[in-house]
């Protein structure tokens, strides 16, 4: 647990704001919202404080007790889908005044005031303008009821403008040295997305806001000055949408730490040779291509457009430099798509050549996004009352998930290993099959206490389905030597396997991790 404030001398109120994440790393909100704040000479009457927490260390007992234990006048807490579980433990247990924020509490900030009846206020939307002007209310300054972008039990206020960016203060160089030896960071240069995915909450106006570059290179100076960062994570829509500040944005990365693990989202479309290039000069940086789906009644429903000579040329581009950095996202679970069409998009990313890792994670519907406002038209129902994540729709039933989650995990247990994934790929052009069908008549033969009675999916969707994947995976990683004798045995290639003990990958071993964190039960 870690914290941070920069109490004002003689502060009448005390606000603690806390983020619940992953470890060896900040939740955003807090730290933006107070460095934000602190701009303003009406903030100091209010001594704001955070506090950070891991998703996977501590229980909402922990957080409660330690929170409770600060003495804080209001607490503030925000809310993502990862945490969005935890949170309903944890705010019954609290004391003092509670208010909630985050994406994940879009459009149903009723129905969270009904069911925590201790949560004071809810806000709606981005936070900064807004807190600043609680502030004032908390100190009695001005009217509760007059502060834009909040819900109460008693009212709601539409949000304010859009905040102009270049008001946000630098913020990393502090946050840094209060956090010292962080392994990674979240990085934001831009907000919102101009794409309309309906499965998504994050465009809102579909306006992309960019942050100067001059803030953006200031601050990433302050980021690249801390030696324990390994990985920085652009949280941006897509920042090759302006391809000559992404380039700018690089270079300067490149040129102070070409070792760095670099992650953000982008557009098949938008890798132009020059951003390759740069890339070629990052060689820790992982290459994702979301693809989704090719299912083109998918498409349409998603709001989405796949155009697959752009894309295979692209991909074929960053294949020829980068080969085994290369990952691919695919969802299930999409209306309009079903298992056929799901195994189908599968192959494809099977069939474009060596692949890191194939990513596959059941449909969300997120508050806020339009998938969650007309779910009855597309016959959503989700795990639980508490949950976001898509059991079946309309077209994709039950069964077609489990079918799923069975494909993508052995997927993903092949790829552990790349003379495994090699010898499966060779079987199957040898037998001129389906990839997909080689790798699930093998499993069918497969030992029955090989195959989970359920199986995981491989990217979870809430906190608790990581613990889920993992048991399963770990299951599985404790027999593999056995599993590579039974494919050598009956499908051959064993020349391909030779070795193979030489050649897992990063994420088998970050798994091994994860298995071992949750039996050890620390991180």
């Amino acid at each position: 647990m870690t914290g941070s404030g920069k109490a004002s001398a003689g502060a009448s109120v005390k606000v603690l704001l806390a983020g619940i994440y992953d470890t060896n790393t900040l939740s955003l909100a807090p730290q933006v919202l107070k460095a934000y704040a602190e701009q303003f000479d009406y903030a100091l009457p209010v001594a704001v404080d955070t506090r950070e927490y891991s998703l996977f260390r501590h229980s909402a007992r922990d957080i409660a007790a330690e929170l409770n234990d600060q003495g804080a006048d209001v607490i503030g807490l925000s809310v993502y889908i990862w945490n969005y579980s935890l949170i309903l433990e944890l705010v019954p247990l609290l004391q003092g005044r509670v208010m909630l924020g985050g994406p994940q509490v879009t459009s149903i900030e009723r129905q969270l005031l009904e069911r925590m009846p201790n949560v004071e206020l809810i806000v709606t939307g981005e936070g900064e303008l807004v807190f600043v002007e609680l502030l004032r209310a908390f100190c009695g300054e001005i009217p509760l009821h007059t502060v834009p972008g909040i819900t109460t039990p008693l009212f709601q206020n539409p949000p304010p403008a859009a905040l102009d960016l270049s008001t946000l203060p630098l913020m990393y160089g502090d946050m840094l040295d209060r956090h010292p030896g962080l392994s990674w960071i979240s990085f934001q240069a831009s907000r919102g997305c101009p794409f309309g995915c309906r499965y998504c909450c994050w465009g809102g106006s579909r306006k992309l806001r960019l942050s100067p570059l001059a803030s953006v290179l200031a601050e990433l100076e302050a980021i690249l000055r801390h030696e324990s960062i390994t990985s920085i994570y652009f949280c941006d829509s897509d920042i090759l949408l302006d391809q000559e500040r992404a380039l700018a944005i690089l270079e300067f990365i490149i040129a102070r730490r070409p070792g760095l693990d670099v992650r953000f989202e982008f557009n098949a479309e938008h890798l132009s040779d020059p951003i390759l290039e740069c890339i070629e000069r990052l060689p820790a940086m992982e290459i994702n291509f979301g693809l989704q789906t090719v299912n083109p009644a998918a498409l349409e429903n998603i709001g989405r457009k796949f155009r697959r000579g752009i894309f295979e040329a692209n991909f074929a581009k960053a294949a020829d430099r980068f080969g085994e950095r290369i990952t691919m996202d695919l969802i299930y679970g999409l209306p309009g798509d079903d298992y056929a069409g799901f195994k189908a998009s599968m192959d494809y990313a099977l069939s474009l050549g060596t692949v890191r890792r194939i990513l596959t994670n059941p449909l969300l519907v997120l508050p806020g996004s339009e998938f969650h406002k007309n779910a009855e038209s597309y016959g959503f129902k989700l795990r639980g009352p508490d949950s976001f994540v898509v059991d079946s729709c309309a077209t994709f039933s039950g069964e077609d998930m489990e079918s799923a989650r069975k494909l993508s995990f052995w997927v993903a247990v092949f790829f552990f290993n790349t003379a495994l994934r090699d010898a499966l790929l060779a079987v199957a052009q040898r037998q001129d099959r389906k990839v997909s069908d080689v790798l699930l008549a093998f499993v069918d033969t497969l030992p029955e206490d090989f195959v989970p009675a359920r199986h995981p999916d491989m990217v979870p969707g809430a906190r608790e389905d990581f613990a889920r994947r993992n048991a399963a995976l770990g299951a599985i990683i404790g027999r593999y030597p056995e599993l590579v004798e039974l494919f050598r045995a009956r499908l051959g290639d064993g020349e391909l396997l030779d070795c193979y003990e030489d050649k897992f990958t990063e994420q088998f071993r970050k798994v091994q991790g994860f298995i071992s964190r949750d039996e050890n039960g620390s991180a």
